[in-house]
């Protein structure tokens, strides 16, 4: 088929001439081999519905590999949280050497607030004053 049409029209005057890029008296002369040669402008046909199926076959694989890199960076993005998550509960507990401060009650003169019996810093304090 191909032998056929590219023998009567070049094919790169014929993709000019399917994409519009061809200058007007050169289009006009394939326009009327076309008209003139049934045969001729079913190869034409042909042609264009096969350069069609190519660009479609490519278009479906283009949407497919787009589909599995969206997929793969989802499944990235969802291991690197997950790795962060377990890194922080495994390396940011506290464990038994973080220093933690306890809550010392407050002391007004010899009268505790919160408790009844005075500690001995609270002792120290009151001594160290007198």
């Amino acid at each position: 088929m191909k032998n056929k049409l590219f023998s009567k029209i070049p094919e790169d005057k014929l993709e000019r001439y399917l994409d519009g890029s061809l200058d007007e008296q050169e289009t006009a002369r394939i326009d009327a081999m076309l008209d003139e040669d049934p045969a001729l402008q079913l190869l034409v046909d042909d042609y264009v519905n096969m350069q069609m199926a190519a660009n479609n076959e490519d278009l479906q694989a283009a949407k497919k590999h787009s589909k599995r890199l969206r997929f793969i960076r989802i499944t990235v993005a969802a291991a690197s949280v997950a790795v962060i998550a377990v890194g922080s509960l495994l390396f940011c507990r506290p464990d038994s050497n973080t220093p933690t401060c306890t809550p010392l009650p407050i002391y007004r003169g010899t009268d505790s607030i919160f408790d009844l019996q005075p500690d001995s810093i609270a002792q120290d304090t009151i001594d160290t004053l007198l």
